[in-house]
């Protein structure tokens, strides 16, 4: 139930391009890490879902709809990383490679036959 926030995690990238670090502050942007930025507090992406099943609370007693989300399977066309978000990665994590080398697995798989 946790994949999401298991580093680096899905908000990760998300997260360092609107605040400059990540909500857990391990990642960071250039700016925060030349001392340019502070590291600020970053406001909760996770469904609420998923938050009140990681704090112990009924789901019943939750409200709200759960997030639509759709995950693909990404892959880096430099290195093979494959992950499974809404989102290609803005790094891959391995070979350092921009977001642009990363494409859709399932149009790959059907557009090379």
């Amino acid at each position: 139930m946790d994949r999401d926030i298991i580093c680096p995690c899905d908000y990760r990238d998300p997260d360092v391009e609107e605040f400059g670090n990540c909500y857990c502050g391990l990642y960071v942007r250039k700016d925060v890490f030349e001392g340019k930025k502070h590291v600020t507090s970053i406001p909760e992406r996770r469904p609420l879902e998923k938050q009140t099943r990681a704090s112990g609370v009924s789901t019943a007693t939750v409200t709200a709809e759960p997030a639509k989300i759709k995950p693909k399977l990404w892959y880096c066309r430099q290195c093979g990383y494959v992950v499974f978000r809404e989102e290609p990665p803005y790094i891959c994590p391995i070979c350092k490679a921009k977001r642009e080398f990363f494409a859709d697995l399932r149009i790959e798989i059907y557009s090379s036959k």
